[in-house]
């Protein structure tokens, strides 16, 4: 067999990846299996192994992907920023990310038994904050949030609040994530001059 180049290895591995997570979003974590990962990234298991020993780490390096997303690209002003939050907000009352949510809340249940998968989930929760506290330092800095205000406990606040309205989302799915947008609103005020 042809020695396959590093690009096409890594195509590979991303294409094997997309599959884990289309797997973990339509089955969740216990639901899935080797086979079916195989199945949707049609391919077969020995090609699986050339780039994961297990299904955990597969998901592992999907958990490490999404750490990697940033959102920081795209908000360059303070209107940016508001509408990115005011859209987050609102995005949870959408049924696709009430599934997501609850997925997630699986995969946190799950690190609370792996200490690997629990240092990555924290790190996902820590660097949302990072990101947002990159942001608001920026906003800071061109003069669109108040020198006075405290960036580094408004990005805190605000993680802490998308944080719980995501508990809150899959503990009570009925109650409306609309409902939470005065909170995040008021945060948002506090930052203008």
């Amino acid at each position: 067999m042809p020695k396959r180049s590093a690009e096409y290895m890594e195509e590979r591995r991303k294409h094997i990846l997309d599959a884990t997570l289309q797997c973990y979003l339509e089955r969740g974590f216990d639901g899935m299996s080797l086979a079916d990962i195989c199945d949707a990234a049609k391919i077969s298991m020995g090609a699986f192994y050339k780039h994961f020993k297990t299904k955990r780490e597969a998901m592992l390096a999907v958990v490490d992907r999404t750490l990697s997303d940033s959102i920081v690209s795209g908000i360059a002003n303070f209107d940016a920023f508001h509408k990115f939050m005011s859209d987050a907000v609102v995005e949870f009352d959408d049924e696709r990310r009430c599934q997501l949510a609850r997925i997630d809340y699986e995969l946190i249940n799950i690190s609370l038994r792996d200490e690997e998968l629990h240092e990555r989930t924290k790190r996902a929760v820590l660097v949302r904050e990072e990101q947002l506290l990159a942001i608001m330092k920026t906003l800071q800095e061109s003069g669109e949030i108040d020198p006075s205000y405290d960036v580094s406990t408004g990005a805190k606040t605000l993680n802490t609040l998308m944080s719980g309205l995501w508990i809150t989302n899959v503990i009570a799915p009925e109650t409306s994530a609309k409902s939470y947008l005065p909170c995040v609103l008021a945060e948002l005020g506090k930052m203008r001059r």
